[in-house]
């Protein structure tokens, strides 16, 4: 099975649990907790896949999210840049170097959109609604992504000598990745909660003991 077709069955079959399914927030801690080894769930599907495979799928829903949160703050580069980086994701074309480029652009983006929720930016009708669209992909692309943490470790360990060093290249970017990416969930619901953007109350809880 390719990486595409893994990433995409990846996605589906979060998407798709009873947990998201009957509400995404108030049954996503309970979620959060089973993709980042915390709880008892079964993660077989998600363990099952290389890391590869499991940044595609992390970086297809955060790069959703981004697009929109871009868009909401009308952030031109970085939407072009995003729509182009959409394309090569779903060609389900990723390795070392492009895991490299992916992190980069995503930090970038994160910084840029740090800084215009810093300045308190207010948005107009149509942003309100990019930014409303951009929550769900963001919670569970967040999640996706500190997961790679678990991930990158254990296929790191599990690595034949030859694809070692650039899966070392790879893991080594993996924490600061989702570090920036937990910041600017936090930041993305503080903004909206200040801006009166209708958000879950419970939202905040949603990642669990990340």
């Amino acid at each position: 099975m390719n990486r595409k077709l893994i990433a995409l069955v990846l996605l589906a079959t979060i998407s798709a649990s009873p947990a998201v399914a009957q509400n995404p927030f108030s049954q996503m801690k309970q979620l959060g907790d089973s993709l980042t080894g915390k709880g008892s769930s079964n993660n077989s599907v998600v363990d099952s896949v290389d890391i590869y495979a499991s940044f595609l799928a992390a970086r297809l829903e955060m790069n959703n999210a981004q697009l929109s949160l871009a868009n909401a703050f009308d952030l031109k580069d970085q939407v072009t840049l995003l729509q182009a980086e959409q394309t090569r994701l779903q060609s389900g074309a990723i390795d070392a170097d492009g895991i490299k480029k992916s992190t980069v652009l995503s930090n970038n983006v994160s910084t840029a959109l740090n800084e215009k929720m810093g300045q308190k930016t207010a948005l107009s009708a149509e942003g309100r609604h990019h930014f409303e669209a951009a929550i769900p992909h963001l919670l569970l692309g967040t999640i996706m992504t500190v997961r790679l943490i678990v991930v990158s470790k254990s296929a790191l360990s599990s690595a034949s000598f030859a694809d070692k060093i650039p899966l070392a290249l790879v893991a080594k970017d993996i924490p600061g990745l989702a570090k920036t990416t937990y910041e600017n969930y936090k930041m993305v619901l503080t903004y909206g909660k200040e801006n009166n953007i209708p958000m879950p109350s419970n939202a905040s809880d949603a990642l669990g003991s990340l």
